[in-house]
């Protein structure tokens, strides 16, 4: 069995390179809290900060419905942000749509094979074209054809 060792662990983490990574990963979390606390629900369950960087706070929806709704209190949410959220750099707003991914989209979709009509059909039109390129282009996919 793999033992881990904390100390590793912990110099690992306390290395120089990752303070800031790990410090604008605690700006985002608290900066996450105070914006839970300031929008309504159920607009906060779908809200959250991506990112604080200058003076743009971004915040990352699941879908435009959600998008549309956070712009129109964007003013009020930079004021919040700025006056009682500890964030007093920010200006400026973006909100970004980042869709959930579904288990439909990583499947791999299966092809209907051409069928011999289709090909016959591609054939033909490749014969009838004085257009050399396109051609030969209809040509090699009427070849895409497999009997079953």
């Amino acid at each position: 069995m793999y033992k881990i060792r904390t100390n590793k662990l912990k110099s690992i983490i306390q290395h120089q390179n990752l303070k800031p990574l790990i410090d604008q990963a605690k700006r985002i979390e608290n900066a996450n809290k105070q914006l839970k606390r300031f929008l309504p629900s159920p607009l906060s369950e779908h809200v959250i900060v991506s990112n604080i960087k200058g003076n743009m706070l971004t915040l990352q929806t699941k879908s435009p419905v959600w998008s549309t709704r956070t712009n129109f209190i964007a003013t009020e949410i930079v004021n919040y942000m700025r006056n009682e959220g500890g964030l007093a750099m920010v200006e400026r707003l973006k909100v970004k749509v980042v869709p959930l991914r579904t288990e439909s989209d990583s499947e791999i979709r299966s092809v209907e094979p051409m069928s011999s009509n289709t090909s016959e059909l591609l054939k033909s039109v490749a014969s009838e074209i004085k257009n050399k390129e396109l051609s030969d282009v209809l040509k090699r996919l009427s070849r895409h054809y497999k009997p079953e």
